[in-house]
């Protein structure tokens, strides 16, 4: 007998043992399940932290990406502009210097002309004047006719041929 309360006693203590270390089991799977909602709380509250955060920080780039865009096609169509004017302007200028350009070569082939026309006419001039004075001293003053001739066949021959080819040249 005195051995089997020996095994009584000692198996009294094991399950003593054996609540405590049930509680113990118990108390980790507790304290194990309170770490996991913790856990999970925590991770929750750290991808919500991290969601608002990067909704905001893609909020904040569209915004400063549209601003950077508008400032970007603002100074753009200033560029344009300021291009379209200065180009207008040196355009315009180039017009004012071609005008002038062309109106001083007008003047210019105007004197040009005037000269040549003014030699060529030279001779003729000459030519009818002494024939006018031949005329005069001849007494045949009145007859229209010989220096109408004189002065349709003067021009279509020499004198006109004169002032065409010096015009030309």
């Amino acid at each position: 007998m005195h051995r089997l309360d020996e095994h009584s006693v000692h198996i009294h203590e094991l399950r003593g043992d054996v609540r405590e270390l049930k509680t113990s089991i118990d108390a980790v799977r507790i304290e194990s399940r309170d770490q996991v909602d913790a856990l999970r709380k925590d991770s929750q509250q750290q991808l919500e932290t991290f969601r608002k955060d990067s909704q905001q920080q893609l909020e904040t780039f569209r915004k400063d990406s549209q601003q950077q865009l508008d400032t970007f096609r603002k100074d753009s169509q200033q560029q344009l502009e300021t291009f379209r004017r200065e180009s207008q302007q040196q355009l315009d200028a180039f017009r004012r210097e071609t005008q002038q350009h062309l109106q001083e070569l007008r003047a210019e082939i105007a004197s040009t002309v005037h000269s040549c026309v003014t030699a060529a006419v030279a001779p003729l001039c000459e030519r009818f004047n002494t024939l006018n004075e031949r005329v005069n001293n001849a007494g045949l003053a009145s007859d229209a006719r010989l220096l109408k001739w004189f002065a349709g066949s003067a021009a279509s021959s020499s004198g006109l041929a004169i002032i065409v080819s010096r015009m030309l040249s």
